[in-house]
């Protein structure tokens, strides 16, 4: 039963981000990933370059405790390197991987 409340929260916390990001931006999501079909990319509509990925992700891959197998909500946003130091203060807020 733990299992499936943690799927079903995971599920309804990613509905109010796309709900939002639709609300302040108009974006709609597309899923281009047929391994991972319900990864949801938000693209800028002048370019359809990708800002956002919405994705369910094992917590443990996250804080490095890799015992944790509980799910949880991520959006990996694309945003100007300057504004990284002060997200990571906050909780809830982890670095991505650097592809240069």
């Amino acid at each position: 039963m733990q299992d499936i409340a943690g799927k079903c929260f995971v599920k309804a916390q990613a509905d109010r981000i796309k709900d939002e990001i639709k609300a302040r931006y108009g974006d709609e999501p597309d899923f281009p990933f047929k391994k991972f079909s319900d990864y949801a990319v938000f693209r800028n509509p002048q370019n359809r370059k990708w800002y956002g990925l919405l994705m369910a992700v094992l917590l443990g891959k996250l804080t490095g405790d890799e015992k944790d197998q509980q799910e949880a909500a991520v959006l990996n946003l694309k945003l100007a390197e300057e504004k990284l130091p002060a997200l990571l203060k906050k909780g809830g807020f982890f670095p991505g991987l650097s592809h240069e």
